[in-house]
């Protein structure tokens, strides 16, 4: 599997949209040409190859064909495997699956997407009652940090680098929050987690960590 994948937002989302509104962009038999765009604008040029920017892109184009079936065109420009890609919303995918995945394996009677999820420390909306299929609705439909905070400190760090590496991305850690909190590896605090059922009763309870 194309450990690439994780390396998909960082330099991307600032630069293409640039070149985009500058009139600049070029495409090659119906592939955007990362290189030459980057060599067609000075100001690019100097940024991307700056080795503090640390700018590294990966591309792809959807197109459909006849059928409306979707065709992936890829590209790439500066990827290095033995640097860190920070990966920002892209983890948000992967932290989603696993949280309802770790609930199926938890197995606990009552225990469901749906149910009350409080986190030590973080006050819910008002008027909001919190749980996974909540976080992860918001996650979806708006890209909110905060509710991908929630399945990330659920599952953890270490099993949700693990859980990419068993699905063949060797080279995926996932070791911090999005929007806050530390971003050393091995220095994440995760605050304590309960599980509560609709009369009130508390059905499982996680600690949390320092």
């Amino acid at each position: 599997m194309d450990s690439r994948w994780h390396k998909a937002v960082l330099a991307s989302s600032t630069i293409l949209p640039v070149l985009a509104a500058g009139g600049v962009l070029a495409e090659e038999s119906g592939v955007l040409v990362l290189a030459n765009l980057i060599d067609q604008s000075e100001p690019l040029r100097r940024v991307a190859t700056n080795p503090a920017h640390e700018v590294q892109i990966l591309y792809t184009r959807i197109d459909r064909d006849d059928a409306n079936r979707p065709v992936f065109q890829s590209e790439s420009w500066g990827l290095d495997e033995a640097r860190y890609f920070y990966p920002a919303s892209t983890v948000k995918l992967p932290a989603a699956i696993l949280a309802i995945e770790k609930l199926a394996k938890l197995s606990i009677e009552g225990l469901t997407r749906d149910s009350e999820m409080r986190t030590q420390g973080v006050a819910p909306a008002p008027g909001a009652t919190p749980s996974i299929a909540s976080h992860i609705r918001d996650v979806f439909l708006v890209s909110d940090n905060a509710a991908y905070n929630r399945p990330f400190e659920f599952v953890g760090p270490d099993a949700l680098s693990a859980g990419m590496q068993e699905r063949g991305f060797a080279g995926t850690r996932i070791f911090h929050r999005v929007g806050s909190g530390s971003r050393a590896e091995g220095e994440t605090a995760l605050n304590a987690i309960a599980f509560f059922n609709a009369s009130g009763h508390r059905i499982h309870a996680q600690p949390g960590s320092r």
